[in-house]
């Protein structure tokens, strides 16, 4: 299994100074609008294997497997981008 990782500022900077440019990069929030973004800022520096989970996680747990909860409001999900 893989796990996800709470993308902060200090991440970006290990995976930009340290990762390997090919390394493969799933981002996901809760509806795409910031993992969109995200993935754009890789490539932008050079990554070529990066991709944003279309819809986000609630679009995930909707279309694919339920099991995994959607983000209820109280949790400010909007502003939280997590890397697979």
């Amino acid at each position: 299994m893989i796990e996800a990782t709470q993308v902060t500022q200090e991440f970006v900077q290990e995976i930009l100074n340290t990762w390997e440019k090919s390394t493969p990069l799933v981002l996901y929030c809760r509806k795409d609008f910031r993992s969109m973004d995200a993935a754009a800022y890789f490539g932008g520096h050079g990554f070529t294997n990066v991709r944003s989970l279309k819809g986000g996680i609630d679009a995930w747990s909707a279309e694919v497997d339920s099991k995994i909860p959607q983000y209820q409001l109280a949790m400010s999900p909007e502003r939280t981008t997590h890397l697979v």
